[in-house]
């Protein structure tokens, strides 16, 4: 994972994140060859270079496996994240829902549905 070019030649191949999500993926390649009791038979970096290449491959039963798995773990960290029901903006920090303002000491939004009352300060359905 460390070759750039190599790296950038793969992303543009498969679609994958590999510059965001690539020691994932490496994981996961990894446990792949270690079930498949293929990792006596890589004897060189270009031999591990071309088995990631063919495991990562658009169209194949590995490439769809690597998507789920990443999509998989991305739903659980938002399952863990208290402000996944607000927008919160990266620059600035501050909350909305649904284009409306929450204010910076209202506790995370409970759900979907929670509607910010401003008289008695906290959610509603």
């Amino acid at each position: 994972m460390e070759d750039v070019y190599w790296k950038e030649l793969i992303c543009m191949r498969t679609g994958l994140p590999l510059n965001g999500k690539g020691a994932e993926i490496a994981a996961i390649f990894i446990r792949y060859v270690i079930v498949m009791g293929n990792e006596n038979h890589i004897l060189s970096e270009r031999d591990a270079k071309n088995d990631f290449a063919n495991f990562t491959r658009k169209g194949t039963a590995t490439h769809k496996a690597i998507l789920a798995e990443l999509e998989q773990e991305e739903t659980a960290q938002k399952a863990h994240n208290p402000y996944r029901y607000e927008h919160v903006d990266p620059r600035t920090g501050e909350r909305s829902y649904c284009g409306i303002s929450i204010p910076r000491d209202a506790p995370p939004r409970t759900d979907e549905q929670a509607v910010w009352n401003e008289t008695d300060r906290r959610w509603e359905r």
